[in-house]
């Protein structure tokens, strides 16, 4: 087995197939400048002037509504809201001067962050809680009695009274702004006074981009693989290798296991080095700090069989200060929670491996059943066909999906875009599949004079 892997590595395909995914993910270190960071969270601050301006005037509509009716205690509150709505403007207009003034730099100083960023959130979260015991002063008590308190003229315990003018749910709206918070805390507490920009810029941070569901890179994983094991298959059996080291093996079944362990052995080298290489040079461009970070995960259907058919990137996961453009419908699930990064990244290896080893499979599976090489490669074009339709289809019944293994091929790893993927499902469904691939290539083999 020495031989052959020696002489895989060795081979153009292995060469082309490592340019190739090292040039993609060398040119997606570009996306890490956080340049976009800075444009979305101006036009995000842009919206919160907005959103304000316009629910300042619902205050002055609800005023006339309410006429001679309205109460002491109800004139109070909006008042009260009206003045907060006037001082989440004032500092949005200040975060966008200071964002379109100073750039990526404006992100460096904790105390802007703060001011610009996390005490909007509190005061929304305390717009969103139900009782008192919900409120962002009472649930981050600790956290803020290390970094104090902002000097403001309005009461913030009146702020959640604003929903009784307002026939809303804010469960999901509280749950959402509680975790972004519970994050921005969690910076603030781990930072050690170190450059955050050298974080959000870092290894892990982009090992994060580059596994998510819809990068270029985990989209390039199953074509590639299965060509690659279709290109190497055809040289050995030009070469003779392959007949040589079939005369040489005890059995059908022990020699077909050889050539999906030491092809998938091969193409997990090419992978890993592809990624290592950038991922060393932007530890030593911003260090290797930042495994200790947030990532947002669904623990209560990670071991379950539930498939996650949405793909809104929801993740600060990937960039410490990207603000997404919320409403009141697009809030992340309530099952979400925050996890640190590293533990998603080792939970990833498995469904990794398991991946790779359905790729290299269905490759040598299209190998086996022809003889000659351009229908090899035509069926393994029709694969790949099918997997990329597979990624548009939109299932109108949710136990489809657990039985694609296509669905769930998009992505290297268990990180997604809202998350983790059910990973439980995910892996048994590439066991499965894998069986019943290399069953079905173990038979033809058998039954052929393709060997």
């Amino acid at each position: 087995m020495e031989y052959e892997m020696k002489s895989i590595l060795r081979s153009k395909a292995s060469l082309v197939c490592l340019l190739i995914f090292l040039i993609v993910n060398m040119f997606s270190m570009n996306y890490l400048n956080l340049e976009n960071d800075v444009e979305m969270n101006i036009i995000h601050n842009e919206q919160l002037i907005v959103e304000s301006q316009n629910s300042i005037s619902q205050i002055d509509v609800i005023k006339k509504q309410l006429g001679e009716k309205i109460k002491p205690e109800q004139v109070e509150v909006l008042n009260n809201y009206k003045e907060y709505l006037n001082w989440k403007s004032k500092n949005a207009n200040e975060a966008i001067d200071c964002l379109k003034k100073e750039g990526v730099k404006g992100f460096e100083n904790y105390p802007d962050i703060k001011k610009y960023d996390l005490w909007n959130q509190m005061f929304e979260m305390d717009c969103f809680a139900k009782t008192d015991k919900q409120l962002s002063q009472v649930v981050f008590k600790d956290e803020l009695a290390k970094i104090g308190y902002p000097d403001i003229s309005f009461d913030a315990s009146l702020l959640n009274d604003m929903q009784k003018f307002f026939n809303r749910d804010y469960e999901d709206a509280y749950h959402h702004t509680y975790m972004s918070l519970q994050n921005a805390f969690h910076e603030i507490a781990t930072a050690n006074n170190k450059n955050i920009l050298n974080i959000a810029q870092g290894p892990w941070t982009y090992l994060c981009r580059q596994l998510r569901l819809g990068s270029l890179f985990s989209l390039m994983v199953i074509p590639i693989g299965v060509f690659y094991t279709l290109i190497v298959i055809w040289q050995q059996k030009q070469s003779k290798s392959f007949e040589l080291s079939y005369s040489n093996s005890k059995s059908s079944n022990r020699f077909l296991l050889s050539r999906i362990i030491e092809i998938g052995i091969s193409y997990t080298l090419i992978i890993f080095i592809s990624l290592f290489v950038p991922v060393l040079i932007l530890g030593f461009r911003h260090g290797f700090d930042g495994l200790n970070s947030y990532m947002l995960i669904d623990w209560n259907n990670f071991v379950g069989f539930k498939t996650n058919l949405t793909s809104y990137n929801y993740g600060y996961a990937y960039s410490m200060f990207y603000e997404h453009l919320i409403s009141m419908d697009n809030y992340m699930p309530i099952n979400m929670e925050n996890t640190y990064i590293y533990i998603p990244l080792i939970l990833s290896l498995g469904l990794g491996m398991m991946k790779i080893i359905f790729t290299v499979t269905l490759g040598l599976l299209c190998s086996i059943s022809v003889r000659k090489s351009w229908v090899s490669y035509a069926l393994g074009l029709f694969v790949v066909l099918i997997h990329i339709y597979s990624q548009q289809i939109t299932y109108s019944i949710e136990f489809f999906p657990m039985l694609n293994p296509f669905s769930i091929l998009a992505s290297l790893t268990v990180i997604v875009g809202n998350g983790t993927q059910t990973s439980l499902n995910a892996i048994l469904m590439l066991v499965v599949w894998s069986i019943l691939m290399y069953c079905a290539t173990l038979v033809i083999f058998n039954k052929s004079d393709v060997k």
